[in-house]
């Protein structure tokens, strides 16, 4: 990792929601570091970024 913190932008359709979810856990696999995940537009997290990371885990399971 070469920076604390990292802002990603893109639109609809950047591979953002499949692409840093993974990203993200083989970081914190492979660095003693912790992740927070926080989204602006959604009514629940559970139906958008935690379904992400789900799908994420089960990628790399």
């Amino acid at each position: 990792m070469k920076h604390l913190r990292y802002v990603l932008k893109g639109g609809r359709g950047s591979g953002k929601s499949f692409h840093i979810p993974m990203r993200i856990m083989l970081d914190v696999m492979e660095y003693p570091v912790s992740a927070i995940g926080i989204r602006k537009v959604q009514n629940t997290i559970l139906k958008s970024s935690y379904a992400n990371f789900k799908g994420a885990a089960n990628v790399l399971a």
